[in-house]
């Protein structure tokens, strides 16, 4: 992801983050650096499991507790059924 300066492009292996300088004029690009490593679940909700703020100081990701196990799984089969019959619009 760039940030919005465009100037620096944070990207995500496992439990680290990154981030790399880039010259938009040359394409050149910085070492990457870590910004920090942890527990963060690599749950994808759509194009990746993590978001930064428009300043790039901040970080939004869920972390992972190797402690939490779930404790039920509910399978809905014909969801949109079962919708409409919660709804009322079954019956």
């Amino acid at each position: 992801m760039w940030t919005t300066q465009g100037r620096e492009l944070v990207y995500r292996n496992r439990d680290s983050v990154f981030a790399a300088a880039v010259d938009p004029a040359t394409g050149g690009t910085g070492r990457p650096r870590v910004l920090f490593v942890g527990p963060y679940d690599l749950a994808f909700i759509g194009p990746r499991s993590y978001d930064v703020t428009p300043d790039g100081r901040r970080f939004l990701m869920v972390r992972h507790s190797p402690e939490a196990v779930p404790r039920r799984l509910r399978l809905v089969l014909d969801w949109f059924g079962e919708l409409r019959s919660r709804m009322g619009e079954g019956r």
